[in-house]
């Protein structure tokens, strides 16, 4: 059975690369933001932006912790609690960063 630090070094990967992969994709899209539609980008840029912060804070202040937790940890509302919370939140980071590189790149 592996080690708890086995597990932290495991979630750390996995975030760096989650982090790279967004931030590869989002500059992409707003690359592409910019050739395909560039007078789009200063009016919906900042609105993007809002949606993606909105997205970030409510996947962090929906999240539930303590009051679904159990031992195991792998009931199905705590599945759907965890894949809501990311996937809000991954949707919310991608929305961040490309408006950001379309605003620096248009």
């Amino acid at each position: 059975m592996p080690s708890d630090e086995h597990y932290v070094w495991c979630a750390y990967a996995k975030a760096g690369v989650t982090v790279f992969v967004l931030g590869f994709l989002g500059i992409l899209t707003g690359r592409v933001w910019t050739c395909v539609a560039p007078g789009t980008v200063a009016v919906l840029g900042p609105w993007v932006r809002i949606v993606g912060a909105a997205l970030v804070l409510w996947s962090v202040l929906a999240r539930l912790g303590w009051s679904i937790q159990t031992w195991e940890g792998n009931t199905s509302a705590e599945r759907v609690n965890n894949r809501l919370f990311y996937t809000l939140h991954v949707l919310g980071v991608l929305c961040l960063i490309s408006s950001m590189s379309a605003m620096a790149f248009g």
